[in-house]
C-alpha cells in the first residue's frame, strides 16, 4: 500500500466515531513501578492508609502520567492506526495538545482508551503528521481520568 493511499484513507476517517481499545486494570504493582521510574511519589501515589485519612479518597491513586503513558498501549489495540504502523519506517510522537486529567484514577480502576482522528497532513522529508484526540475511560464512572490531543508523524 502506497503512502498516498494510506493518506486519503485515513483523511476520510477524520471526525469518525472513536474507536475502543481493550481493557486494562491499574493495579497496586502498576502504580509502584511508575512511582520508582518517575520518582513522582507523592503519598497519594504510596500511601494508602494516609491517603483515607487526609484526602477524600478511599486508596491511592494512579498518577495523571502514568494514565498520558499508558495512551499508547490503550488505543493501539483500537487498530486506527494500523496501516501506518505497519507501512511506515519510523513513528514519532511529536508531543501532545491539551493535556488534561478530569477525574482521579483509583487503583484497581479498569479503564480503556478511545480515540479519533482529529487531523492528517502530509509534512516534509515524506511524512504524515496524524493529530489523534485520546480519551481514558473509567468503567463505570461518567467523567475521563485523561483527555488529551497526541500528535504523531511517520516516515516513509
Amino acid at each position: 500500500m502506497s503512502k498516498e493511499s494510506i493518506v486519503e484513507g485515513l483523511k476520510h476517517r477524520v471526525g469518525q466515531p472513536p474507536h475502543v481499545g481493550e481493557w486494562l486494570t491499574i493495579d497496586r504493582q502498576l502504580i509502584d513501578t511508575f512511582t520508582e521510574l518517575s520518582q513522582e511519589d507523592s503519598f497519594i501515589h504510596v500511601d494508602s492508609e494516609r491517603t483515607r485519612r487526609e484526602t477524600q479518597y478511599e486508596d491511592i491513586i494512579a498518577q495523571g502520567n502514568l494514565a498520558l503513558s499508558l495512551c499508547n498501549r490503550l488505543t493501539k489495540s483500537a487498530g486506527l492506526l494500523d496501516e501506518l504502523d505497519e507501512q511506515a519506517n519510523v513513528g514519532l510522537n511529536y508531543g501532545w495538545n491539551k493535556v488534561r486529567f478530569p477525574a482521579p484514577l483509583p487503583v484497581n480502576a479498569r479503564i480503556n482508551g478511545s480515540v479519533v482522528l482529529k487531523q492528517v497532513s502530509e509534512v516534509a522529508n515524506n511524512g504524515v503528521e496524524v493529530v489523534r484526540e485520546i480519551v481514558i475511560h473509567i468503567e463505570g464512572q461518567e467523567k475521563p481520568c485523561f483527555v488529551g490531543e497526541a500528535v504523531s508523524r511517520y516516515y516513509f
